[in-house]
């Protein structure tokens, strides 16, 4: 499943598979947009994918090896994906992710507690 196949969802489908809104969404990827800084390779997946492959994993904590099978890429591409967006530290995670979901009263965690934590 690639972005591209859900986008035209309606923001209630798109909100129950993802955890948040199509606008959440977009506010989300301009965030990481501006934070984000190219070298190296290209990545085997788009900005978009790699941001709707870590909320998928991050709402469903479904396995890496299953996660890299829908997306088409190997396991260790898809711990990839996601690990650039814990970016170190979970105070980082929650402020890049969460950032655009605040603003308009969303969260994209199940777990209010988690999502909330403080860094150690």
């Amino acid at each position: 499943m690639r972005y591209a196949e859900i986008c035209d969802r309606s923001p209630e489908q798109f909100r129950r598979l993802t955890g948040v809104l199509p606008t959440t969404f977009e506010a989300m990827l301009k965030v990481i947009r501006a934070a984000r800084r190219e070298f190296g390779r290209p990545p085997k997946l788009v900005l978009a994918d790699q941001l709707l492959l870590t909320l998928l994993y991050w709402r469903e904590y479904r396995a890496q090896y299953h996660l890299a099978a829908d997306f088409g890429i190997s396991e260790p591409t898809s711990a990839g994906s996601f690990g650039e967006w814990r970016m170190n530290s979970p105070e980082q995670r929650v402020s890049i992710a969460a950032a655009a979901a605040a603003r308009r009263g969303h969260r994209i965690c199940r777990d209010r507690d988690r999502c909330d934590r403080k860094p150690d």
